[in-house]
């Protein structure tokens, strides 16, 4: 898939299949930059696919599973080359039970 150039920089916003990461990577895509949002389903990567610019580009990430991680700064680092990030929002999270007294 072809995507536009920003002058603007990329960005990695994680959890961004629905709420605040979502939120976040549709005003950064509106505001220029090339988005790479992290979504766990392929569902939420299609929604995402179609209803942002193609400054955006979906890409599976689960923080839980370290083979999707490094697929993901795969693919980031080879799409934007030497010219790196220029941002990061770390919105994805998982629940960790405790047993509290």
């Amino acid at each position: 898939m072809q995507h536009r150039e920003s002058d603007k920089g990329a960005v990695v916003v994680t959890g961004a299949s629905s709420g605040i990461g979502l939120a976040c990577a549709f005003k950064l895509d509106q505001a220029g930059y090339r988005v790479f949002a992290g979504v766990r389903e392929e569902s939420d990567a299609q929604r995402l696919r179609h209803q942002a610019s193609p400054l955006l580009t979906p890409v599976l990430l689960d923080v839980t599973s370290e083979a999707l991680i490094a697929a993901m700064v795969s693919q980031i680092a080879e799409a934007v080359d030497d010219t790196g990030l220029v941002g990061l929002v770390n919105n994805a999270a998982i629940a960790v039970p405790q047993n509290l007294p």
